[in-house]
């Protein structure tokens, strides 16, 4: 720097002052201290090292206590990673939080600690609240929700909670369980053929042969008048009505019949009533005949169900046994009805 002399007039006052100097002496020492600090964004990616045309990029790794080193991150499912999203060890990316998708990459998945889920606002198919909502195409359901002999779905309802637990097709309600344990389907609870409900929990009998209610089914049938060792022609009815109800192999049946006309047989025709529904198992069963009508001096007492699924009818005979009824006790206009049940395997 040129030096200026001093003028005939001297200095002039206040050209040097104590701050003056302090103020210079002060840049001149912070312009020669190195800086302790980085201002922001004075280090570029250029000068990290980065990407290049062989890889999709690389990321600072820790390794086992070292000093951190640079790794190259394969694949390209990283450069779509968005909404805190974590990478799996195949490289996909997974959304953990801020989406309604979360895929887990294998056969299995757990949770430890426990798992709680808001429902509150979340509007699904059904157009109802639903803290979870699980849609699958998967047709075995229970795959899903089986873990060895343990329960897979536990569904604890709060005191006082109206629903526990709904089951939807659609926006249509199929099945749901009330807090109160009452259960109500859209459609009948239906079991597979052989299947029912078991009651083996509570064994009464050393003797039972089974606890497994596993058929229940209620009809109508069309009992009709069969004679032997001859059959009767021209027979026509006025009634012939039948109904059975089914409770696993025990049939109850109801009769009706009622002649408008008796027909013609030729030789000796003992009466049974045909078509009832079911084969008939063991020893058979019996039939209670609570009216008849127009049967002459035959007086009905006895009804019972035979092996050969017909029902025969006898009175009591003064010689101390039972005699079966027969065509030539028939009138026009004969009528019975009888009410019985018997075992079936069917």
């Amino acid at each position: 720097m040129a030096l200026t002399k001093i003028g005939t007039d001297g200095v002039k006052d206040d050209a040097i002052t104590s701050d003056k100097v302090a103020n210079a002496i002060n840049s001149a020492i912070a312009a020669n201290t190195a800086k302790t600090s980085l201002e922001d964004e004075s280090v570029t990616l250029a000068k990290l090292e980065h990407g290049t045309s062989s890889n999709d990029g690389k990321f600072l790794r820790a390794n086992n206590g070292a000093d951190p080193t640079f790794e190259t991150v394969s694949g390209t499912t990283i450069n779509s990673n968005a909404d805190n999203r974590v990478i799996t060890g195949s490289g996909t990316a997974n959304t953990l939080e801020g989406e309604a998708n979360f895929t887990f990459n294998g056969t299995t998945a757990s949770i430890t600690g426990g798992l709680s889920i808001d429902g509150s606002g979340n509007d699904n198919a059904s157009g109802q609240d639903a803290a979870l909502h699980v849609t699958t195409d998967v047709s075995d359901w229970a795959a899903i929700f089986q873990k060895s002999t343990e329960y897979g779905v536990k569904i604890d309802s709060p005191n006082g909670a109206t629903l526990a637990f709904a089951l939807y097709n659609g926006a249509t309600q199929k099945l749901a369980i009330a807090g109160d344990g009452k259960i109500t389907a859209t459609n009948n609870l239906a079991f597979a053929s052989g299947q029912g409900i078991d009651f083996s929990a509570s064994s009464n009998e050393t003797g039972k042969t089974g606890e497994l209610l596993d058929d229940y089914e209620r009809g109508n049938f069309t009992p009709a008048w069969t004679f032997s060792p001859n059959e009767a022609s021209g027979i026509t009815y006025t009634s012939q009505d039948g109904n059975y109800v089914k409770v696993g192999r025990l049939v109850f049946f109801t009769i009706h019949l009622m002649l408008s006309n008796k027909g013609s047989i030729s030789g000796s025709g003992w009466a049974q009533i045909d078509n009832i529904p079911f084969a008939v198992a063991g020893e058979g069963g019996f039939g209670s005949i609570t009216y008849y009508d127009n049967m002459g001096s035959f007086n009905p007492a006895i009804g019972r169900v035979s092996q050969a699924e017909q029902i025969y009818i006898a009175q009591h005979n003064s010689g101390g046994y039972s005699q079966d009824f027969q065509h030539s006790f028939m009138n026009n206009g004969t009528r019975i009805y009888i009410a019985g049940c018997y075992m079936t395997n069917a």
